[in-house]
């Protein structure tokens, strides 16, 4: 594949460049190319990551990505969330949802996934789409914003050093983003962070979970079960203070913890477990001049909304037809600052209510956590049915 060559007539040869394919890169690169935009993706790793991280998306997520080309797929490594109980140590029930088959957006409010297999199809779509090239492992280095165009650094898989460029970057390059140090952004950090211990399971034999997805709010070890897609379970377990910090992300803790969950080696198959520090932060700035961010870069947040990939899908969204119209010249490049103002409101909307819900889940001190199970069952039992504990994460758009 030619990367020497990236101008044409003295002008860029690419519309988009975008640094990162994980899922909300493959998103975006698929929604512009499918718009007729010559689109770049620069990915680090060689080879697509095969373990999955989220577990499902909602309703809107799901509208997009069928919009995407790949509505006819979903089926095929989903399944409807269903339900999601908040238990206290006794089995109490603090907070229960039933999920509706049909939100919003037609689709089902919530949908359990399988990442990987999500990733696939996004990929082999995108891989149809002629104005779409991915270069693997290409490592961004370097980023200027010339004014009339983008370049950006790039090594290669023999090590020699690449200038691309583009009329626009956007950054989908994780929490450790060079795209967005190069914006230059604030950061607001709500200072919400825990490490909690991510198991991937397959169990020999199917189990009819009820609820589906639970959250045990038990201050001697916060832990989760939730659905990650047809023959998937992701377990979670919240590292403690009695913990070992060296001996908590080892397989022998995993399978330990596991057998809360009866998982045990006998019934089950460990295919992953990883460490994780959720943190809740936002940038304040996602555009700078002709370069912008997207997914993790802008944004991180804890799981107990299950928002964090949906966020990023919904920030390919709103970028792809704006970028699109801009470089059509539709619209002139100021429409781009919407964006920002659209997306860091509902995301810090989504990062708010995470918080919210995690300081619930993440309580480990035994008396707190016993007028928490105190209060909340009394609001329970005055409102009859499912809580009115949980809000909305759809937060209607008042600006941009």
């Amino acid at each position: 594949m030619d990367v020497a060559r990236d101008t044409d007539n003295g002008g860029p040869k690419t519309d988009v460049l975008i640094v990162g394919y994980g899922p909300v890169g493959q998103l975006l690169s698929v929604l512009l190319a499918q718009r007729g935009r010559r689109v770049t993706v620069v990915e680090r790793w060689p080879e697509p990551y095969r373990h999955p991280r989220a577990v499902g998306f909602d309703s809107e997520a799901a509208r997009i990505l069928a919009s995407a080309g790949i509505g006819d797929s979903l089926e095929k490594f989903t399944e409807p969330a269903r339900d999601h109980a908040w238990q206290n140590t006794k089995g109490e029930t603090l907070i229960d949802h039933e999920v509706a088959d049909r939100g919003h957006c037609t689709w089902p409010e919530a949908l359990s996934a399988y990442q990987p297999a999500l990733e696939s199809a996004l990929i082999e779509h995108g891989a149809t789409l002629p104005r779409l090239r991915v270069l693997r492992g290409y490592e961004a280095v370097g980023l200027a914003d010339d004014g009339d165009r983008v370049t950006l650094t790039v090594v290669g898989p023999d090590g020699e050093r690449t200038d691309l460029t583009a009329s626009w970057v956007v950054g989908c390059d994780g929490a450790n983003s060079l795209v967005r140090a190069s914006v230059g952004t604030t950061v607001t950090d709500l200072d919400f962070s825990y490490d909690w211990l991510i198991c991937d399971v397959r169990l020999h034999e199917h189990r009819e979970f009820r609820p589906n997805n639970l959250e045990i709010c038990d201050p001697a070890r916060p832990r989760t079960a939730v659905s990650a897609g047809p023959g998937h379970r992701r377990y979670e377990f919240m590292r403690v203070p009695a913990d070992d910090p060296a001996h908590f992300g080892t397989v022998e803790s995993a399978w330990e913890l596991l057998r809360l969950f009866d998982v045990t080696p006998d019934n089950g198959v460990l295919d992953r477990h990883a460490v994780y520090t959720f943190q809740a932060r936002w940038a304040e700035h996602w555009r700078a001049g002709r370069l912008l961010l997207a997914g993790d870069s802008a944004h991180l947040m804890p799981p107990f909304a299950g928002q964090g990939m949906c966020s990023g899908f919904r920030d390919a969204a709103n970028l792809a037809w704006k970028l699109d119209l801009v470089l059509s010249g539709h619209a002139a490049p100021a429409l781009l600052d919407t964006y920002t103002r659209e997306r860091r409101a509902h995301v810090r909307h989504a990062v708010e209510m995470s918080v919210g819900l995690g300081r619930v889940v993440c309580m480990a001190d035994p008396a707190a956590a016993a007028d928490r199970d105190a209060a909340m069952l009394a609001a329970r039992k005055r409102n009859i049915g499912p809580s009115a504990a949980r809000r909305s994460v759809v937060r209607p758009l008042v600006d941009g």
